[in-house]
């Protein structure tokens, strides 16, 4: 392609998302890998809504590594090199591309 069409703060999403699934040593990336890349992010809005809704992240971040580990599908074929976005995080990046600053209102709000 060349041309980088994300931000700079949505490439360091995705990238610490394919960071955590090498981590689960999984072959996808899903919407969890997606959602654990945004707890990484400093200053992200999902902390901004953890918080307010008195949700812990290290429960919530459990609770999200607990449900990759138990998803078969995220463990099939795994290569360390080679970890793909599957479709349902291909959808949320969609949604995450196209609706930035809503999605910045909407969790500042």
């Amino acid at each position: 392609m060349g041309i980088n069409q994300f931000s700079d703060k949505f490439s360091r999403i995705l990238a610490y998302s394919k960071d955590e699934g090498k981590r689960l040593s999984c072959s996808s990336i899903g919407p969890e890998h997606l959602l654990l890349g945004m707890l990484r992010e400093e200053g992200s809005a999902m902390l901004v809504v953890l918080n307010r809704k008195r949700i812990g992240m290290s429960e919530f971040k459990h609770g999200l590594e607990t449900e990759i580990l138990l998803n078969k599908n995220y463990h099939s074929g795994y290569s360390s090199d080679e970890i793909q976005i599957n479709s349902e995080a291909n959808r949320f990046n969609r949604i995450l591309i196209y609706i930035p600053q809503g999605m910045d209102y909407v969790f500042r709000t």
